[in-house]
Order: C-alpha cells, then structure tokens, then sequence
C-alpha cells in the first residue's frame, strides 16, 4: 500500500506498521531563518515593485516532485516490512513468506500475477523477473503468468517502468484468501435446527472452492466427491474447513441428512495449511480452481472463503458469470465496520451472511450494501475430521445453505433469474424494511 497522506520523508518501520513521522515540509522546502535587522528611521521612496512573471506550473511541478519522491520513499519502506508468516511443507522446509501490506491483507512475499497476451509470452523470458508458472486458464478465457521479482522491483511502479507497455493487461500482487468458519462449543438449544427443511433429491453438480475434504469421513460413504489440488506445490492440504462445508450439503449420518442427496460435489482444493489452526489460499490456486470446476461444467460453485479486492480475480468471475454459473460466497467474519470482503462483494456474487436459530446476526459477520441472504451459519452441526460430527459457526456454513438451494433450482430446470427471485420472495425481511446491509433480502430458512 503506498502511504501518501504525509509530509516527511521519514519513515519508521515498527512490527508489521510504517508509522509516518510529519515535519512542517519537506526537506529543503521549508523557511530560511533571516538575522533579524532593526531598519533605520526614515521614509523609504515609494518604488514599483518590479513586475516578475512566475510561471504558473513551477509550485504545481515542485508539490508534485515531493510527492514522487515521497511516494518512492514509502514503497522502498515497504519493500521492508517484516514477514508476518512462513509456509513450510511437511519436513518443515520454508517455501515461501506471506507479508501483509496493510491491515488485514496478506500477499505472498515479492510475487505477482498478470494476465497477459498469448502474443506476447515469447517476451517473457527476457524481462528481469522470475517465471514461476505460465497457466492456461481456457475455460476463463485468460492466460496468466506467476512470477518473483528482486526487492528493488516490488511494486506495480516499478514493474510497469521495466515490463514492455501493453505486456500485462491486468497485474496483482499475489494476494492471500482466508476461510470463514470458527468451531462452537455445543449448543443443545440448536439441536433441533440440524434437520435441514431443504431436501432435494435430484441430480446436480455442485462445486466448492476450498479446503480438500476428508472424504474417509463415515457422512460421506455413500456420496459422490471428486477432487483436484490445487495447492502450491509442496504445501500441506489441511482438511477441516471443507469438510464441514460439505457436511452441510451432503452430509449423511444418523445426526445428519443431506440437503442434496444426490449430489456430485466437486472439490477444487486451493487452501494450504499455515498451522495447525490457519490456511491460506494463493490467487494463482484460485484461478486454476475456478478454471477447473467451469471445465467440469458446474452450475453453481460455493466459496467460503474471503479477502482483498483483485482485478484479475474480478476479472475471472465476470467470466464465469457470463457463462451463466451461479457463484455464492461467504459474506466475511471480520465484524460489521469490516471492509466489504471478495469475492462476496463483487456484483455477479450472491454474498451470504449467517444468522443463529432465532434469526439473530452472527456477531463477526461483515455487514455492507453487498450483502443478499442470510441463512442458518451459528451452532450448526456438521462434519469435522477426521470422523467427527460437532458445531461450527460463520458465514462458510451459510453460504452452502444458498447454494444448495440454487442447486436444487437448477437441477429442476430453473432458471438462475427465476431462482434468485424465488429466493427474494421466500426470505424472510429482518432489520431495516426491504433489502438491507444486515441481512440482505432477509434470512432463508433452507
């Protein structure tokens, strides 16, 4: 992030914060000290002032000099902020930093992603930069490439003075998404909200982008899991968040029935494990996830996942939606004064909150003008690895709950259109009359 709201050219770097440190002006702009001269006791002749023509463009051009230089300041401070995590695979090897270059976004260390012109690839060798992985994505339409830069080139700035003009029709920083799930204690007052009222029993593809799935779990014996990793090679695949995911959608054990019976869930696994307790999921796992599950022809994808904004992300779901595929996520656990979280917030996603069994907001989802449902997403019972059943709490076990509604639409010849209205007219206005920040159109009790 580049810090343009100050005026020295100081910058202390302290934890994982660049905290601005102001003087009056910049250096060598301020005020000269003049000795102090007392003048002697006469009338001075009035005389013309001397008519000096300034030009118009010379403190126009000196404001907008400082603020390069400044600008260029807080980038090379940038370049420096610490790690704030290192990813290892299984014999504890380092394979790569996550750094956050601002409150709450995280990036993979000195890596970027941009879209590029099939024409163009020939040209990639001979730039100063690190290929790492060339994809394409022809079920998005996009070709794009991974790469590693020097420290002195980590920022769009300096990339965009050393890459060829037109090479890149969209670049990134390497962005970091996170789930949205927190294990409950048990709730016995939500026991009886575990029998989903949804059941359908058609045939339908549903897609998730997340987590792998334990699928040795005893709810998913019968069921129908196809999968693809994703996962940058050599990171450990965690197992917990999809699992419980899917335990909403399919789950079938004596505390559980599925909402689809009949489902074929396809699992594109993106997330690699950070701890035992946190997973991250890189842009370049994400866009080979959705390119996969378009390939597979799914009609609706779920994505209970969050974070920054992100052109080429933008830019992959425009895609899928003109492809007509229904595209739900998670609305964020990061609290109502949140920014708005991605790829929730984008106009062809349906964004979905959680709400407990009296239709109370959960307390850490984010709220925004993107939010469209809200369903049933504190104390549900659902799957957890290895073979556990328990409750778990946050817009992730919401979003499936709207999916799998939309599914079922689909798979009964609906239209997406006609199943969204149906949706509007179903929920169940809470908060604010008509659609509002809190709840969106209202709360589905599916």
């Amino acid at each position: 992030m580049i810090y343009r709201a100050f005026f020295a050219l100081v910058i202390t770097v302290s934890g994982s914060m660049i905290t601005n440190q102001t003087s009056a002006l910049a250096a060598g702009v301020g005020p000269v000290d003049v000795p102090k001269v007392t003048p002697p006791r006469v009338t001075p002749p009035k005389v013309p002032s001397p008519k000096v023509k300034t030009p118009k463009t010379a403190l126009p051009e000196l404001t907008q000099e400082v603020e390069q230089t400044l600008v260029q300041t807080a980038e090379r401070a940038n370049l420096q902020l610490p790690v704030v995590g290192t990813v290892v695979d299984l014999q504890g090897n380092p394979l790569f930093n996550e750094v956050e270059i601002e409150p709450g976004v995280r990036v993979i260390q000195h890596e970027w992603i941009g879209v590029i012109n099939a024409k163009q690839q020939q040209h990639l060798k001979q730039l100063p930069i690190q290929i790492i992985a060339t994809r394409d994505l022809s079920a998005l339409g996009l070709i794009t490439v991974r790469f590693k830069t020097k420290p002195e080139l980590d920022s769009k700035d300096a990339l965009e003075q050393v890459l060829p003009k037109g090479l890149m029709q969209k670049l990134e920083r390497h962005h970091v998404y996170s789930s949205q799930t927190a294990k409950t204690s048990l709730n016995s007052s939500a026991s009886a909200l575990q029998s989903a009222k949804l059941r359908c029993n058609s045939p339908v593809k549903i897609g998730l982008l997340d987590t792998a799935i334990d699928q040795q779990h005893p709810a998913f014996k019968q069921q129908k899991i196809k999968a693809q990793n994703f996962v940058i090679e050599g990171a450990v695949t965690p197992k917990n968040h999809a699992t419980a995911v899917a335990g909403v959608l399919i789950g079938n054990q004596e505390q559980l029935k599925p909402r689809l019976s009949k489902a074929e869930l396809y699992s594109a696994e993106v997330f690699y494990a950070r701890n035992d307790y946190s997973q991250g999921a890189a842009l370049d796992a994400l866009l080979q996830g959705l390119n996969w599950l378009a390939s597979q022809n799914i009609p609706v994808i779920n994505m209970s996942l969050t974070g920054p904004h992100n052109d080429i992300l933008e830019l992959a779901i425009k895609q899928l939606s003109k492809q007509k595929i229904a595209l739900v996520a998670a609305a964020g656990n990061n609290g109502p004064a949140a920014p708005a979280a991605y790829p929730a917030a984008y106009k062809e996603v349906i964004a979905v909150t959680a709400v407990d069994e009296k239709g109370d907001i959960y307390r850490w989802a984010n709220q925004g003008d993107y939010i469209d449902f809200a369903a049933h997403g504190v104390s549900v019972l659902t799957t957890q690895s290895p073979d556990k059943v328990g409750y778990e709490s946050g817009t992730s076990l919401a979003a499936p709950v709207i999916a799998a509604a939309i599914g079922c639409g689909i798979s009964e010849g609906k239209s997406l259109i006609d199943i969204v209205n149906r949706l509007k007219k179903d929920a169940k206005d809470l908060g604010a009359k008509g659609k509002d920040p809190v709840f969106g159109y209202g709360w589905l009790g599916y």
